[in-house]
């Protein structure tokens, strides 16, 4: 999803951009393979996502380039601590830089080699593209009910705007091709 981000955000004609998957791909001699080497022919962004094709993944990142890669990523909260009020963190990380390896930016792609994430770091991910690209903070309690019956909701924030509505939505139509 973030290596998706990054490429509607980034690379011109996206839309256009098509990769041939056999099944492995070599990028600057390095192989990556989609699960059980399953070849998913000719697949753009759309159904790489549909797929979870690898081969596509690692062939996008190498255009986006590992700065706006890690950018994107950062921009969704990758590699940052934060401290909500009510819920205790671990940093999610995606450790790259100038130094990064081929075949470590290509399994990053996939959210793999050196990648990790909490299920609630996720869970922001997928609220962000949900929610117009706004990533709202979490909470524990949605609201407190008095004897009298009133309910007190909790004032929802907006933690960051990740990335544009319009990409947004994008990935938003994409995760319900992948479901």
């Amino acid at each position: 999803v973030i290596t998706a981000a990054a490429a509607l955000e980034s690379v011109e004609d996206i839309h256009d951009y098509i990769v041939n998957c056999k099944g492995v791909t070599d990028v600057n001699g390095v192989t990556i393979s989609c699960y059980d080497g399953e070849a998913h022919g000719k697949v753009n962004l759309s159904r790489a996502m549909e797929v979870s094709c690898n081969a596509y993944f690692a062939d996008i990142v190498q255009k986006i380039g590992w700065k706006q890669f890690k950018k994107t990523a950062e921009a969704f909260g990758f590699n940052k601590d934060y401290i909500f009020s009510d819920i205790k963190t671990i940093k999610s990380q995606l450790p790259i830089n100038r130094n990064t390896s081929m075949e470590e930016l290509s399994w990053s792609s996939v959210g793999q080699a050196r990648v990790l994430a909490s299920p609630l770091h996720m869970t922001l991910i997928a609220s962000a593209i949900a929610n117009e690209g706004k990533m709202p903070e979490p909470k524990l309690i949605y609201g407190i009910q008095t004897r009298t019956g009133k309910i007190h909701f909790q004032k929802s924030k907006v933690l960051s705007v990740p990335i544009a509505s319009e990409t947004a939505r994008l990935l938003s139509n994409m995760m319900v091709g992948v479901v």
